[in-house]
């Protein structure tokens, strides 16, 4: 139980760090207090359903990396109604691309299934079971629009998150060498 929580914190401590708020115990606490935030800070990365029943619980903290999905993000607005200062960094994985959303990238026009990465067999490499993984190199085939699945996917997180004003910025997850 102990490493998962550090885990949480140092995944919490990286994604504050991306949003600009300097990370560290003596730099967060001079930090939050020289802009009259009381301090710690709190944050969670919640991977459960969001309805209007958890909205109070989420609105706690000060950011919040959870589902960008459709149905979970349409209850963003009630959660910054309750608490104006949090920040909402919908997550994604760039390596699978899956949303348990229909309008999620993999079912995007343009999207292509040769960005899936394959053995050299042929068969489509699925780390998680049942979630292809997409070729994020930079030797990725384009589609016909001339894009790799980097480029289709930051223009479907611009088209989904940003030109509609949903959350504060985007959580990526995974590394993959």
């Amino acid at each position: 139980m102990r490493r998962r929580q550090l885990f949480k914190v140092m995944l919490a401590g990286a994604a504050l760090g991306i949003t600009g708020i300097p990370v560290g115990r003596r730099a967060l606490v001079a930090s939050a207090a020289s802009v009259g935030i009381p301090a710690p800070r709190l944050s969670d990365i919640y991977y459960g359903n969001i309805s209007s029943s958890v909205v109070p619980s989420l609105a706690r903290y000060d950011l919040l990396v959870c589902s960008g999905e459709s149905w979970a993000n349409a209850e963003f607005g009630a959660i910054k109604q309750t608490n104006p200062n949090i920040k909402i960094l919908p997550y994604m994985d760039p390596t699978s691309g899956t949303f348990g959303d229909p309008n999620g990238p993999l079912n995007t026009s343009g999207y292509t299934s040769a960005w899936q990465l394959k053995t050299s067999g042929g068969s489509v490499i699925d780390e998680w079971g049942s979630e292809a993984m997409q070729n994020c190199s930079d030797l990725c085939p384009t589609n016909g629009a001339g894009q790799r699945w980097t480029d289709f996917l930051a223009q479907w997180v611009h088209d989904t998150y940003w030109a509609k004003g949903v959350g504060d910025g985007v959580f990526f997850d995974n590394s993959w060498n």
